[in-house]
């Protein structure tokens, strides 16, 4: 099992997005500008040509990779991320464990959960697209999703219009390679392999992501085109002829489709943005990577020991100047100690000092108790403050316990953070505190447990 960073090559200036076709690689070649990332179509490409230094991006298929939403029913995204490898693992045909994955966009929701867009690859195919780019002399930095790839590329080159609901779809046409992406406004629903020239599998996706309106009037979405078969008029006029019938909308094809894969890779590794992916990571991270991770690591490593260095060479002016704070200090508290206890402490200094003043105070407190228990509230009155607090909160009580010397609270909430009230009611402090994780029931149980005026 192997969780995989960002696709973003910040210290990258060019790189070249690879899409490796049957007829052979489509290659477009990406620069930073000040005017943001340029692309330049490399024609007839032979990629042994592009050099030993050269930073390519590659991609792996909706075949040889999945896309999956998932949901965490946590409003805090820490905790969410630690659930997320399971949920994941539930929705995988094969285990975790071969996988390489990563979390995109991992949101909170207005419902009070956490979604994630997650992308996976087994290791298997990952070692196979290595393998193959490797036949034609090309090592890619980064693995990206070909899909997600895709959908990030078309956003950036025809933004969506006003109405963030409406349906997109993008179909890729590129022979046993083909992928049909939908989604609506900007935001991805799914990534689908498709079989090229299917109009009816496309038509059961749509379905499935967008839904099918209620009455005779059909879904409307906007078409966008891209892939080397997109080039072909003819082949996508008849499929939009067909698509149209049940899913009608403006149709648009991506400028230079054939080369568009390859652009969307490029542009992505060099250009911050949402939905950044590489499922090269772990076992498989390129040693290009690997080198500047470890350039970090031993610059971290440099910052700790000047550190430590620095504190050393100030170390006998440290130890100078504490020496006249710690005497400072030491006449400061046996004034004040002194005055506590109404006398002198003597010699007697630090706990031996403390042990005085707690021993004189306590007797003082003892003899006092009586006088203050009268002007205390009642139990009664707290009582009902504890369940008025519990009702406005949402808050559950298995175990209500309150004494002169100890109270204790035991129950559920439907959120993690609606204790600051009842702490207040009962006047303790947030140290006795204890929340657990939520049940099946998605409610916390919590405990306070505490004595009275501690």
């Amino acid at each position: 099992m192997t969780q995989t960073g960002k696709g973003y090559l910040q210290w990258a200036g060019t790189c070249y997005g690879v899409d490796l076709q049957d007829d052979g690689a489509r290659v477009v070649s990406a620069a930073r500008s000040r005017s943001g990332v340029r692309c330049t179509e490399v024609r007839d490409a032979r990629l042994s040509r592009l050099g030993d230094g050269a930073v390519c991006v590659g991609g792996l298929s909706a075949r040889e990779s999945l896309v999956r939403w998932l949901e965490a029913p946590y409003s805090a995204i820490d905790k969410a991320e630690r659930v997320l490898p399971t949920l994941l693992d539930i929705q995988l045909p094969f285990p975790l464990e071969d996988c390489v994955f990563s979390f995109l966009d991992v949101i909170r929701t207005p419902e009070g959960t956490t979604r994630a867009l997650a992308v996976a690859a087994r290791k298997s195919d990952v070692e196979r697209k290595l393998r193959l780019f490797g036949d034609h002399g090309v090592d890619p930095v980064v693995l990206d999703q070909e899909g997600v790839a895709l959908w990030s590329q078309s956003i950036e080159e025809r933004p969506p219009g006003g109405n963030s609901s409406a349906g997109r779809v993008l179909i890729h046409l590129s022979g046993a390679r083909s992928v049909l992406v939908v989604g609506r406004g900007t935001g991805i629903l799914g990534v689908h392999a498709l079989r090229a020239g299917d109009t009816g599998q496309v038509i059961r996706m749509l379905h499935a992501q967008l839904g099918v309106r209620d009455g005779p009037t059909p879904g409307e979405v906007e078409w966008f085109w891209s892939g080397p078969g997109a080039e072909d008029g003819v082949a996508v006029s008849e499929m939009q002829e067909r698509l149209q019938k049940e899913w009608p909308g403006r149709s648009y094809v991506h400028e230079a489709p054939e080369y568009f894969l390859a652009r969307a890779l490029a542009t992505r590794a060099l250009r911050t943005g949402p939905l950044r992916c590489n499922l090269r990571g772990g076992e498989f991270t390129h040693e290009s990577m690997a080198r500047r991770a470890r350039g970090r690591a031993r610059a971290a490593a440099a910052v700790v020991l000047a550190s430590g260095l620095l504190l050393c060479a100030a170390s006998p002016s440290a130890r100078l100047i504490s020496g006249r704070k710690i005497d400072a200090a030491n006449t400061v508290f046996k004034t004040t100690a002194e005055s506590l206890i109404s006398g002198p402490l003597g010699p007697a200094k630090g706990e031996d000092a403390l042990r005085i003043v707690r021993s004189e105070l306590a007797g003082e407190t003892d003899s006092l108790e009586p006088f203050v228990a009268a002007f205390e509230p009642s139990l009664s009155d707290l009582l009902l403050a504890v369940m008025e607090t519990g009702k406005d909160n949402d808050l559950r009580y298995e175990v209500v316990s309150l004494g002169r010397d100890r109270i204790e609270v035991r129950g559920t909430s439907s959120d993690w953070n609606s204790f600051s009230e009842l702490l207040s009611v009962l006047g303790v402090s947030e140290k006795h505190l204890r929340r657990k994780d939520a049940g099946a029931d998605e409610r916390i149980p919590f405990s306070i447990v505490a004595d009275r005026g501690r």
